[in-house]
């Protein structure tokens, strides 16, 4: 922005920092950042930094940097396990996403009751639900809750940083982005509002919590299109998490109910399919209908 409007001079550049490389591509940012290197002089220090390295990174890696020195540091296998981790079924609200957004909402101020968690990292995928969540929680009372994404302009977000680290904002309702370099030593709490769409990004969110051997709690919210997802971070996690119905928000009678799979070649609690009845009727001995 500042070089298009004339304000910003890059022949004199040197050193150039790419950081969050792969948030940046998950945020359509990445044209930018080419934008940018063509302008820079070609003998230059480029350091580029990512905490996953895709095929697209890889990529970008190669277009942007010559001889590079590769260092990796291993990340962790699992999440520590003085973390707490359970999932909390979103049903009952059809299939409407704003019906199940609301439902969400409603769940997550009644386990924030239940909880009373000392401090909370509440994630969501997008920014505008970041909003809404936060809008929805102040509306309700909750007068020590703020938000937190990329879009705010630095100046309120290091306000926001100071006041949730003082301990004057309980609640923090943030994005992946805004959260990265987060550090809150005594982190009691983190809901998934939104379930992560990349494994990975489930242990570095859940890591907030439950540091130098303190406990804590995880909580992920999961909606019927989020079961692919759940078994993938389980299978990463090599773990089942424990499921269970917040009270006064159980499963409509035909709804699923995500548990393991029952060894029938479904999904136990799923309502049976034409096929299915069909089989069970045969293996009674009885008519077809």
């Amino acid at each position: 922005d500042h070089f298009e409007r004339g304000k910003l001079l890059l022949t004199g550049v040197q050193i150039m920092v790419v950081d969050e490389a792969d948030r940046m591509l998950d945020m359509g940012f990445i044209p930018d950042v080419e934008k940018i290197v063509s302008k820079l002089p070609q003998m230059r220090t480029t350091l580029l930094f990512s905490a996953t390295m895709p095929p697209e990174i890889k990529r970008l890696a190669d277009r942007f940097l010559m001889n590079p020195k590769e260092i990796t540091v291993s990340k962790p296998a699992t999440a520590a396990e003085t973390i707490k981790q359970f999932l909390v079924m979103v049903t009952g609200a059809g299939r409407d996403q704003t019906s199940i957004a609301k439902r969400k909402r409603e769940i997550l101020r009644k386990l924030i009751e239940r909880e009373q968690p000392k401090n909370a990292i509440i994630f969501c995928n997008r920014k505008r639900d970041v909003d809404v969540v936060y809008r929805s929680l102040e509306r309700h009372g909750y007068s020590t809750a703020a938000r937190l994404h990329g879009d705010m302009v630095q100046s309120v977000r290091m306000e926001t940083l100071s006041k949730f680290k003082s301990g004057d904002v309980t609640l923090l309702v943030c994005s992946d982005v805004a959260a990265r370099g987060l550090d809150i030593p005594a982190m009691s709490h983190v809901f998934n509002f939104d379930v992560p769409t990349h494994a990975d990004d489930y242990v570095h969110r859940i890591g907030r919590t439950g540091r130098a051997s303190a406990s804590g709690l995880a909580v992920s919210f999961v909606t019927a299109d989020m079961h692919g997802h759940i078994r993938l971070i389980e299978r990463r996690e090599r773990r089942y998490f424990p499921r269970e119905h917040v009270p006064g928000f159980e499963p409509e009678e035909e709804e699923i109910s995500i548990t393991r799979t029952d060894g029938t070649g479904g999904v136990k609690g799923k309502r049976k399919s034409k096929k299915d009845k069909l089989r069970e009727a045969a293996a009674r001995g009885e008519k077809k209908p």
